[in-house]
């Protein structure tokens, strides 16, 4: 029966034959050769190898980031490799954090791949990939050994490209106390629900809810939208309604967390993703 690489009894201590190996990479190195002396007397200079390896790294940390559904800012991922590779950034813009962590942990993977992949080094890219300790509205260990079973969760189907309606409705099989949150691809909440002050009232059974259709714009990536059925009214769910882009950095959102970890016993929930994505790389994909 198939089984993954980790469940080999030896893992990870991995052997191989050299002997096949010798002729094919003798003929990659003959080549390696024959290309760099063809770039070298094109009179190509280390500026350009290291406006070379910007180039990579910024595809390498879209690319990466898109295998998770999530749209980065080139031109704050570009910012973040000139920062920490040293080079001039007059006029570019701020460095976004989660940009900033892709970043760090490509360039220690590359630049340091002789050195031993060790406990430490491991929960180090961990907490750079989420510098505020924070996935979506949970929080994570960030830097530390997961501590629950790992969960599978199927992702989204399909791409809704920009300028999409899009809306849905819900429908409760009991009374509820209805909260329901948007939350970006970069991290950030909007409570689309309750918006009003007549919306914190107890939602009827078997009555739908409609969230009005809106168009589909940036930031790109995965949205997700939470829909939470409280039994009972949580406290100081007044606070926040209506508000948007709630970010991790927020004192709200965390007292957003808190209230949803204190009142889990008492309600039902549903998280819904769709990837959306800029008109013009679906039409490129065409």
């Amino acid at each position: 029966m198939l089984q993954y690489v980790w469940q080999s009894s030896d893992w990870p201590r991995f052997r191989w034959d050299a002997a096949p190996l010798l002729e094919p990479l003798a003929r990659c190195r003959r080549r390696q050769g024959a290309f760099l002396a063809g770039v070298a007397s094109l009179g190509f200079c280390p500026e350009d190898a290291q406006a070379a390896q910007v180039e990579v790294l910024i595809e390498e940390a879209v690319q990466t980031a898109a295998i998770e559904g999530q749209t980065l800012d080139r031109e704050s991922v570009r910012s973040s490799v000139a920062l920490r590779l040293g080079l001039p950034q007059a006029g570019m813009r701020a460095a976004d954090r989660v940009s900033d962590g892709l970043v760090r942990v490509l360039l220690d993977a590359t630049q340091n791949h002789d050195q031993p992949l060790t406990g430490a080094r491991i929960k180090g890219w961990n907490a750079a990939l989420f510098p505020t300790g924070y996935s979506g509205l949970y929080r994570v260990r960030a830097g530390q050994w997961r501590a629950t079973p790992v969960q599978v969760v199927s992702g989204p189907v399909g791409v809704l490209p920009e300028g999409t309606s899009l809306g849905f409705k819900v429908k409760f099989e009991k009374p509820s106390f209805v909260l329901l949150l948007n939350i970006s691809p970069g991290g950030n909440v909007n409570v689309l629900y309750p918006y009003t002050e007549n919306e914190l009232k107890q939602h009827p059974a078997d009555k739908e809810l409609r969230v009005p259709p809106s168009k589909v714009t940036g930031p790109f990536g995965v949205e997700t939208l939470a829909v939470y059925a409280f039994d009972r009214k949580p406290d100081g769910i007044e606070r926040f309604k209506g508000l948007e882009d709630l970010s991790a950095t927020d004192s709200r959102f965390e007292e957003l967390a808190r209230l949803l970890e204190s009142s889990k016993e008492s309600f039902a929930s549903h998280w819904l993703q769709v990837k959306t994505s800029p008109k013009e790389d679906i039409i490129g994909r065409q």
